[in-house]
């Protein structure tokens, strides 16, 4: 019996019932005719309203943290770019100019900051994330009773017991059973792939951080070095040199950016642990 279903693919657990029935042979056709009856196919009914409506609510749920995210790591950006071009312009004597970038970077970096804070509060307020899990647990309850349906289907006329029942059973071990091993373990790949890439990306970004931040401390011994006069006027002048104040800039700016890509990334992934989807 098992051989009149076929082999097991990974496609199996998103398949409808009514596609299945299609796929069933001839010569298993009472499970075909088990699958059209009508019991089948209100528990049917019923679990396709309830996925449809849980993968809109999680689209949703998912629009709003990603967008919000988003936000989160463009202010950021801004952030960053507003310490760039005030020292770049200040560097040059253009003070006006430095300004006058500083204030639009600094308003774009908080207007970006709210949208990301406005987004997540709208998705809090709507229960974003309780609200398409619990329809999945109502998805996922009526898929089970489809089978249970299907098992408890009488035997179609011209038929006995004997017969169908180990068709359904067949049918409940390929496309419940094994259809959820499938897809369990397909999750399992990509949870590890999404760890290995974000693995990866992260240390890249905190080694960054790690050297940013050092050299940021040596300048500063350096400055109170300074400032105890130990080492004479020639080394305070040096370090008022264009360039150690550009690196002082771009290494904030750069920890900044790496500081809000590192909160993209956590809260991406956590996301990607708390929902999932079929």
């Amino acid at each position: 019996m098992r051989d009149l279903l076929g082999a097991p693919e990974t496609a199996d657990a998103a398949l409808a019932f009514g596609a299945i029935a299609d796929q069933i042979p001839d010569d298993a056709s009472a499970l075909r005719d088990i699958l059209r009856a009508k019991a089948v196919e209100d528990e049917t009914g019923a679990f396709d309203t309830l996925d449809e409506l849980a993968n809109k609510n999680r689209q949703a749920h998912q629009n709003r943290i990603q967008r919000g995210l988003a936000a989160v790591l463009w202010s950021a950006i801004f952030a960053g770019l507003a310490i760039v071009v005030s020292i770049y312009f200040n560097s040059t004597g253009q003070t006006e100019h430095a300004t006058d970038y500083r204030r639009i970077f600094t308003f774009l970096q908080f207007g970006a900051l709210f949208v990301g804070v406005f987004l997540f509060g709208l998705d809090s307020r709507r229960n974003g994330n309780e609200s398409w899990k619990k329809v999945r647990a109502q998805a996922e309850t009526r898929r089970l009773k489809q089978f249970v349906a299907v098992l408890e289907a009488p035997p179609p006329d011209g038929s006995d017991s004997k017969t169908v029942l180990p068709l359904q059973l067949a049918f409940i071990r390929r496309y419940l059973w094994q259809a959820q091993i499938f897809y369990i373990q397909g999750k399992l790949r990509q949870a590890d792939d999404r760890r290995d890439r974000q693995k990866t990306g992260m240390n890249w970004i905190r080694i960054g951080i790690l050297l940013a931040a050092g050299l940021g401390v040596l300048l500063g011994l350096a400055e109170l070095t300074a400032l105890s006069g130990w080492f004479g006027a020639q080394f305070s002048n040096a370090l008022d040199a264009p360039w150690v104040v550009a690196f002082e800039g771009g290494a904030s700016a750069i920890a900044v950016i790496a500081l809000g890509v590192i909160a993209h990334r956590h809260g991406s992934e956590g996301f990607h642990r708390d929902s999932d989807t079929r």
